[in-house]
């Protein structure tokens, strides 16, 4: 409810084009990647995950809950992208980021929505190193905005922040870079 249909849409395409092609001129510097066989497809499905992944972070960033199915398909498409052993790393990738920050839900207070999302975006990033620079870009981001948004008054050590936005955005600008 916190999207229309068609702002839904506008978005998903907006993602997909803009973060399709960061990533397309990221590769265009380097030949080796982008005269690669399959890099098209591979560019095409993991645009169109991007853009689901985006409304998935607006809808967390408004109510603060992360739709599954749209992390499902962000992780289909990832998975659709790749080819078997390209697709048996990403899902390690994946299942390990999913396992560790589902782990610690109960010690911090990372949700489980945020525990699902790490793991479509291991498998979106398909590789470790990435991934990590993504989460580490998020996490900082965040931090930095909610100290600013403390110092101001705007929010207090109680309110709750959500963090789904910024994973999204630090994996979206690692994924973008990696051409």
């Amino acid at each position: 409810g916190v999207l229309s249909p068609l702002r839904a849409g506008a978005l998903w395409a907006a993602a997909a084009v803009l973060l399709g092609s960061a990533r397309s001129f990221a590769a265009s510097s380097r030949t080796d990647v982008s005269l690669r066989s399959g890099f098209a497809a591979e560019l095409a499905w993991g645009a169109a995950a991007a853009g689901f992944l985006a409304v998935a972070a607006y809808v967390d960033a408004a109510l603060q809950i992360l739709p599954d199915p749209l992390a499902a398909a962000a992780a289909a498409l990832s998975a659709a992208s790749r080819g078997i052993d390209d697709l048996l790393a990403a899902a390690a990738v994946g299942a390990l980021f999913f396992l560790t920050a589902f782990a610690l839900t109960s010690a911090t207070s990372l949700g489980r929505g945020d525990a699902k999302l790490t793991g479509a975006l291991g498998l979106w990033t398909g590789q470790l190193q990435p991934m990590l620079l993504g989460l580490a870009v998020g996490v900082v981001c965040a931090g930095i905005v909610a100290c600013a948004l403390l110092v101001v008054g705007k929010i207090d050590r109680r309110t709750t922040m959500a963090l789904g936005p910024w994973l999204v955005a630090g994996a979206s600008a690692v994924w973008a870079g990696s051409g």
